[in-house]
């Protein structure tokens, strides 16, 4: 039972306070051109002080990702994590918005550049809950750089992509975000059930690729004509979410999908009950 309430303690001090404190950050340091709310870290008014909001905000994630890790489990520590940079994601706009002032496709190179800020930020984080919480030795996983590992990279990239290609249908912030989770979810519930001991940072480094590599597939096949596929509905799905999108969701979406990867694997080991023998007539 007091394991329960410091759950819930947790949890909600992550989403109302490491996730208010983070969306305030972003709105007060991080400015659009056009003075709307439509602005990444490294496509602002200054993308220096952009960048130092980015740190910030994954420093509080951080904060609560450890909080999370030491007084529940490491699996707590990811969605506290999510929590408080679902904050920021929420205040950073939606990449239409973007499109209308920030000219392409240099501004969907820039969203790439952070977007890969934002996934190695995303492993540091990781790691730090993976160290505090052991998430890897409860689960009996492999080290990332390993066989294993590789597999659950690359599954949990291409499910990943899959699930936020269904799900991204416009470029709305609820939907956007909800890719991301989605992506965390799916990506690591297949990651783990396919390849059982593939790591954390292993499937948190697939799913985070997705903030690299939809930013630049919307470059590449929409170039200067984004805001118009954008408005048409050609717009790539993958390159809908910001960066905080995807990370922010990943984390929300990541323990939900180790959870019920572990409860799935718990059924399949289960032995099967066998049909007892009929009696000799």
């Amino acid at each position: 039972m007091r394991m329960l309430i410091t759950r819930w303690v947790v949890l909600t001090a992550s989403l109302l306070g490491g996730g208010s404190l983070s969306g305030w950050l972003w709105a007060r340091i991080v400015h659009a051109g056009d003075g709307g709310p439509a602005a990444s870290a490294l496509v602002s008014v200054s993308p220096a002080l952009g960048l130092g909001a980015l740190l910030a905000v994954f420093l509080i994630a951080a904060v609560f990702a450890a909080l999370g890790s030491r007084l529940c489990t490491p699996r707590v520590g990811l969605a506290c994590a999510g929590f408080s940079l679902v904050g920021a994601a929420w205040m950073s706009g939606s990449v239409m918005d973007l499109m209308r002032w920030a000219p392409a496709p240099d501004a969907l190179w820039r969203l790439a550049a952070e977007g890969a800020i934002a996934a190695i930020l995303a492993v540091v984080v990781a790691a730090l809950v993976n160290s505090i919480g052991g998430s890897d030795r409860r689960d009996g996983a492999d080290p990332p750089a390993s066989a294993q590992g590789a597999l659950g990279f690359c599954i949990a990239l291409a499910v990943g992509a899959a699930a936020a290609w269904v799900i991204a249908r416009e470029t709305t912030k609820g939907q956007t975000i909800a890719a991301g989770i989605f992506a965390g979810f799916i990506g690591a519930t297949v990651a783990r059930v396919t390849a059982t001991r593939s790591s954390l940072l292993a499937i948190a480094s697939g799913v985070g690729m997705l903030a690299v590599i939809g930013p630049i597939l919307g470059g590449v096949l929409s170039s200067a004509d984004a805001i118009r596929a954008i408005y048409e509905g050609r717009f790539i799905p993958l390159a809908r979410p910001m960066p905080l999108d995807w990370i922010g969701g990943m984390f929300v979406g990541l323990p939900l999908g180790l959870t019920w990867a572990a409860s799935f694997d718990k059924r399949l080991a289960q032995p099967q009950a066998q049909p007892s023998p009929r009696p000799a007539a």
